[in-house]
């Protein structure tokens, strides 16, 4: 169920400059949605968190579905049994629709007689934490998506759903980790660093290397070409240039190396 810009959410931007402490964030914030994430196998796949409405939400769950069928097909292969019924999840702190909904679901649906549904279809879900319908929709779901938004003990009733339980206490064990706090505070350190310099280095060359850092996460999560320049927003030949020079400075990927790696291929 992050980063996926980062996907979403009508809310002002904190000061670039403050690092919040690890204790203090919550689900809606990236690098503890990602590193709890990561854990969980239960999911297909799940959407990041859409922090911004930036009004590309029905395109890119659109990219998704290819990018989860993609692998379950081989070449050449014309049998369509091993795609199964996908669920995308978008989890937005935000109403994209503006009726109130905790959720909003959509499947394929026959339009001259709506009662036909395509078997394996990609049910699509956005899920709004700002809900107003708490008596349409299961409480569990409301309780998790009030706890995505303020992930605090405060927001885990005692009656909740014993899922919502299991992820608060792994939210507090990273939230409790030397180890995790020391590797939050060097990559928040490290990219109000690299701001810092981009400032100083001036406009062009500033945006290449957060371009570089930012191609340089995604490649490290295993994404390909295709995939980070969707999630970037950016021409695919141009993310593909900064790919290819990453490769070599795996896993580590010293942003520094590959920019004078781009700069003498110019």
């Amino acid at each position: 169920m992050r980063e996926m810009e980062k996907l979403n959410m009508q809310m002002p931007e904190a000061p670039q400059d403050i690092i919040a402490p690890l204790k203090r964030l919550n689900l809606m914030d990236d690098f503890l949605f990602d590193v709890t994430t990561v854990s969980l196998e239960a999911c297909k796949i799940i959407l990041e968190l859409s922090i911004r409405n930036v009004g590309n939400i029905p395109k890119r769950t659109r990219f998704y579905q290819a990018l989860v069928d993609a692998p379950l097909l081989k070449s050449g292969e014309q049998k369509f049994d091993n795609l199964n019924t996908t669920y995308i999840v978008v989890i937005c702190g935000f109403d994209l629709f503006g009726l109130g909904k905790y959720k909003y679901t959509f499947e394929n649906r026959c339009e001259e007689v709506p009662e036909l549904v395509l078997g394996d279809e990609c049910k699509k879900i956005i899920l709004n934490t700002k809900g107003r319908n708490d008596e349409e929709v299961d409480s569990s779901l409301v309780d998790f998506l009030h706890y995505v938004e303020n992930s605090t003990t405060e927001n885990v009733p005692e009656e909740c759903d014993d899922r919502l339980k299991r992820l608060h206490m792994m939210v507090e064990e990273i939230k409790a980790s030397e180890q995790m706090g020391v590797t939050y505070m060097k990559m928040e350190e490290r990219d109000r660093l690299l701001r810092e310099e981009g400032r100083e280095a001036g406009r062009e060359e500033g945006e290449m290397r957060v371009l570089t850092t930012q191609v340089c996460k995604k490649l490290g999560k295993g994404l390909e070409v295709q995939a980070i320049a969707e999630m970037l927003e950016e021409e695919e030949p141009v993310i593909r240039r900064i790919y290819e020079a990453a490769i070599p400075y795996g896993p580590e990927y010293d942003v520094d190396k590959i920019l004078e790696r781009l700069n003498n291929e110019k």
